[in-house]
């Protein structure tokens, strides 16, 4: 609070180029999920596909040789439902990438636009943000280390529970 104090008006602001930050951050994140959930619907709209023609060809096959194609039939079938559903998956997949990497792109451009503004805020209220990151780093540490203390206290008494008992 201090540092805040001597600093002036620049915390306040540059307040909302660092929001803007954690935005783009978070919008980044979002946007490699998606990513992510696009190529493996991709592969599995491939292999399904893949699959239904493996199974029409056996289908064939087996007809060709006077054997009972419905086994095949059957997993053509299931082939073609998963892969109907493969591409469905694929389609929204790709349509929640596009609108993750608009939403980026969006902020990412505020970012740009906030820090050209904002410059001499910026770089005036850069210690105080600093220090605020690392303080919100040792609370964290300090969150997990408490959180395994206490897991650790809590196995403990659960094994004395069960000696005891």
């Amino acid at each position: 609070i201090q540092l805040e104090k001597s600093i002036g008006d620049a915390v306040p602001k540059s307040r909302c180029y660092y929001e803007a930050r954690i935005k783009l951050r978070d919008a980044k994140e979002i946007l490699i999920k998606a990513k992510h959930r696009f190529e493996r619907a991709q592969e599995l709209h491939v292999a399904a596909k893949e699959l239904a023609i493996v199974s029409a060809d056996f289908i064939d096959e087996a007809e060709r040789s006077h054997q009972n194609a419905a086994a095949w039939n059957e997993t053509y079938h299931q082939a073609l439902a998963k892969a109907q559903d493969a591409e469905t998956e694929k389609y929204q997949a790709d349509f929640d990438q596009q609108a993750a990497q608009r939403i980026f792109s969006e902020t990412e451009k505020l970012v740009e636009k906030l820090q050209k503004d904002l410059q001499r805020s910026i770089n005036k209220s850069k210690p105080y943000y600093e220090m605020r990151v690392e303080h919100h780093q040792e609370l964290d540490v300090s969150q997990a280390e408490t959180i395994l203390q206490f897991q650790g206290l809590f196995v403990w008494s659960i094994v004395n529970v069960v000696e005891c008992c």
